[in-house]
């Protein structure tokens, strides 16, 4: 039996500029930045089964995690915690060790930048556009993260 665990990290698409950042919804360029890797991705995951796709609670977030569901079909979609721009890395990379089912993170930066340095190692350096997805793997429990791709 595979005991691959597979974390797939998404920055939120391309946000419109509005003074209150909770509320920024995704442009149209957003949105279509958002399909684009949706579908891109949806050929490389076709074979990984994903119980969850976790959002912020901003909207550019959730909204982009609505359209990863759309493109995805049918991964259910959840409001997480600590997703927010300077949220610790910690809560969901210790919860990421005890993991066995693979997710999808959608958040910010500087988060998605953090959360990647905290399992893979404080060296790894991985840019995170908008509508960006990174996939981290563990092969085995007790196995350290590695870099898998980027799209």
């Amino acid at each position: 039996m595979d005991s691959t665990f597979y974390l797939f990290l998404v920055r939120h698409g391309e946000a419109a500029n509005h003074a209150v950042d909770g509320e920024r919804p995704l442009t149209v360029r957003g949105t279509r930045g958002i399909q684009q890797m949706a579908q891109q991705a949806k050929e490389r995951i076709a074979d990984i089964p994903i119980t969850n796709i976790f959002h912020s609670p901003l909207t550019r977030a959730r909204q982009s995690a609505e359209i990863l569901e759309e493109v995805l079909t049918g991964i259910p979609i959840r409001e997480g915690d600590n997703l927010l721009p300077n949220s610790s890395p910690t809560v969901w990379g210790d919860q990421a060790y005890r993991m066995s089912e693979s997710i999808i993170l959608v958040g910010h930066l500087p988060y998605m930048e953090d959360i990647v340095k905290y399992l893979v190692g404080p060296m790894t350096a991985v840019e995170f556009d908008t509508a960006t997805m990174v996939c981290l793997e563990r092969k085995g429990e007790q196995a350290p993260f590695t870099l898998s791709w980027k799209i």
